[in-house]
């Protein structure tokens, strides 16, 4: 079994490099429990799915997903045996696997040199974030793998202008705003069959997040800005629950995953509610209000993360508290828009369009592959009934700790997405990152000894390890 790593050196002084090579030996030579093992092969599957051909059907995207959602089952069924480990290696591993993702054919056709190069230095940068301790130089590392994620959002997309209509929603409707105009008022052309035209028909936290950045010329800036408060907050929580030892490496899973950049390219907007989960969990301990206003925001611009919360829901009264007054504070930044813009058209253009969309076909889901066969689509309640299903069977057999309860809330969202009407490459990047957010709240220990300092959280009366 592995023991805990010890700190390199004490604070405020710098590593030596052969303390550095030491540690780095110790994380390749360790053990990881098996659980979390296979959470980081879901995470690897999920993400080539995904990235194939850009969240789009095809059979070998679906296979992956599917091998994501077996993969998390069993880290599911896994989770509560402590005793069983697989090597350390499979970490760097992964995070390097997952860096050249970005040159999957479906976000990178042809591999141009710049895009190339990129991918190549971000694998290397995420492989040595998880051999050398969280401190200096490792956080330099972070800064660069960063720095690349943004490059190659960059390299990928026109300054105001994208072939999307999810950038066109926004970027209009927010310049619609600015000019103190109805941003629910105009419709526009739509990207999506079946579908010609389509009023702005996301929350109007959206608007407000992109408002300021739309003055600099492109809404885009402000899903990048969410990305990288997405990787800080997964940083400040691996590091808050692992010490400087070993929260490098969840920085690098967060930084390798292929979603990064084409979820900027593409302004899909569950970066925000994403970060707004990360954020909440980041604040709660100390700052539970400041935590309802970021989850609160987040969820009001698309909600579609609320499955990874479903858990903590139930489990926990503090936690339910703080999720409800979030959906209240959605609720609450709702209210003048739906004034401004009509109740009856507020709701029509923000919920009820999803619902009278009809399935796609070309989505990366069950009903894809239906489409492929020839065969009849699920019914709307299919659906429905395997996620209450999956979720009666999580709430009533799971370990009620906090990384068991994201890593459900992730199987239960991959399993709720690939039985839906439609799911692309944005859906299951909430999936990607609910399960990173697991890791980093798993326990250290994979024998599950007692932590060498152990406190009870104030807010749910669980105890949790904390590091000096």
């Amino acid at each position: 079994m592995m023991e805990p790593q010890p700190q390199v050196v004490a604070a405020g002084r710098r590593a030596p490099p052969t303390a550095i090579v030491a540690l780095a030996a110790r994380q390749i030579a360790g053990g990881l429990p098996v659980w979390q093992g296979l959470a980081l092969a879901s995470l690897a599957a999920v993400s080539l799915g995904s990235a194939w051909r850009q969240g789009t059907y095809s059979n070998a995207a679906l296979l992956a997903i599917l091998v994501g959602l077996l993969a998390g089952v069993a880290a599911v069924i896994a989770h509560r045996s402590k005793s069983l480990t697989v090597p350390g290696w499979i970490w760097p591993l992964t995070a390097g696997g997952l860096a050249l993702m970005n040159l999957a054919p479906g976000l990178d056709p042809g591999a141009p040199p710049t895009q190339a190069a990129l991918s190549v230095l971000l694998s290397c940068v995420t492989v040595t974030l998880c051999l050398v301790p969280w401190r200096g130089r490792a956080i330099h590392l972070a800064m660069i793998g960063a720095g690349t994620d943004l490059a190659l959002a960059a390299s990928s997309m026109v300054w105001g202008q994208a072939g999307i209509d999810v950038f066109s929603f926004t970027q209009r409707s927010v310049e619609r705003l600015l000019h103190g105009l109805n941003p629910y008022g105009m419709a526009y052309p739509t990207t999506t069959p079946g579908l010609l035209s389509a009023h702005f028909p996301y929350g109007p936290a959206l608007l407000l997040l992109a408002a300021p950045f739309r003055l600099l010329g492109d809404i885009r800036l402000a899903n990048a800005a969410a990305m990288m408060l997405l990787i800080a907050c997964i940083g400040i929580l691996a590091r808050r629950h692992f010490g400087e030892a070993s929260a490098g490496r969840y920085v690098a899973l967060s930084l390798a995953m292929p979603f990064s950049p084409f979820m900027i390219v593409q302004a899909w907007p569950e970066v925000y509610p994403v970060a707004g989960v990360a954020l909440w969990l980041v604040l709660r301990p100390r700052h539970p209000r400041w935590a309802v206003l970021a989850l609160g925001t987040g969820l009001c611009t698309v909600p579609t993360a609320l499955p990874l919360l479903v858990l903590p829901w139930l489990w926990w009264r503090d936690a339910r508290r703080g999720i409800t007054l979030a959906v209240l504070v959605a609720l609450l930044i709702c209210v003048p828009f739906a004034l401004w813009a009509g109740i009856g058209k507020f709701i029509a253009d923000t919920v009820l369009l999803q619902l009278r969309l009809a399935p796609r076909t070309d989505a990366l889901s069950i009903n894809g592959l239906l489409a492929h066969l020839g065969r009849p689509l699920l019914p709307g309640w299919a659906g429905i009934s395997v996620s209450a299903v999956c979720l009666a069977a999580f709430a009533l057999w799971g370990a009620k700790q906090w990384d068991a309860a994201l890593l459900m809330g992730a199987v239960l969202t991959l399993l709720a997405f690939l039985t839906a009407k439609w799911a692309f490459f944005d859906y299951y990047f909430i999936v990607a990152v609910g399960i990173v957010l697991a890791l980093a709240f798993a326990d250290p220990r994979p024998d599950g000894a007692t932590p060498r300092t152990a406190v009870r959280d104030q807010v749910d009366g669980v105890v949790t390890t904390q590091r000096e």
